[in-house]
């Protein structure tokens, strides 16, 4: 019995004195621990987890580093499901770009997130204004009929350019088959009774021509 009363005393001990170490680091060093946590935690492909990582780093009222900044805010804005969420990724950015400028190697993707923001904000506050649904959903299928109108004109195009090649085809009532401009031979057939000529001519011509499919 004493033994294990002795190791629970010792796990005990271990344990209280692990938090009250925790509790005299500075809080530069927490925040640093904190921001090692969500930034692995992202890495891991876990939000949720990261986010709570960050938000402790929140409520140590320290000035946050611009890693912080742009992590947090990066996370907000891609995962962030509230209008609020979004505007508050927003904020974090501007902050990182403000301090970091132009040399920072975030530079542009921090430029990228904030117009991927301000899509999300709008869509985000759409979702919760009824009227802004509405006119979306308005917009939606007013998108489909211009589509729908697109895909119509096309298609009586189509079938126009079809008859207007079938109607080309045909010259004095006979129907006929186009040919290619080049060299090529025309002989006379025996169903012409006022061609005597057996000898046949080469022509050449730049531009097609046509001939009747009765022709060989």
């Amino acid at each position: 019995m004493s033994i294990v009363m002795t190791l629970v005393c010792v796990i005990l001990s271990l344990g209280w004195g692990g938090t009250g170490m925790a509790q005299d680091l500075p809080p530069e060093i927490v925040l640093d621990q904190y921001l090692l946590e969500g930034t692995e935690a992202l890495d891991e492909g876990k939000p949720d987890r990261a986010r709570r990582a960050f938000e402790k780093i929140e409520a140590l009222k320290v000035e946050p580093p611009p890693a912080f900044l742009f992590t947090y805010g990066q996370l907000l804005v891609e995962q962030g499901k509230t209008e609020a969420e979004v505007r508050k990724g927003t904020g974090l950015l501007k902050r990182f770009i403000v301090k970091e400028a132009k040399w920072s190697e975030r530079y542009t993707a921090t430029l990228k997130l904030l117009s991927r923001a301000a899509g999300e904000i709008e869509r985000l506050g759409c979702q919760e204004d009824a009227y802004c649904r509405a006119e979306a959903e308005r917009r939606r299928a007013e998108r489909q009929r211009t589509e729908a109108e697109r895909q119509r004109t096309e298609a009586e195009r189509q079938r126009a350019e079809a008859e207007r090649q079938r109607q080309a085809l045909i010259r004095d009532g006979l129907r006929v088959v186009p040919i290619p401009g080049g060299s090529f031979k025309m002989c006379c057939i025996r169903e012409q009774r006022d061609c005597h000529d057996d000898r046949c001519t080469r022509c050449r011509c730049r531009c097609g021509l046509f001939r009747s499919d009765s022709m060989r």
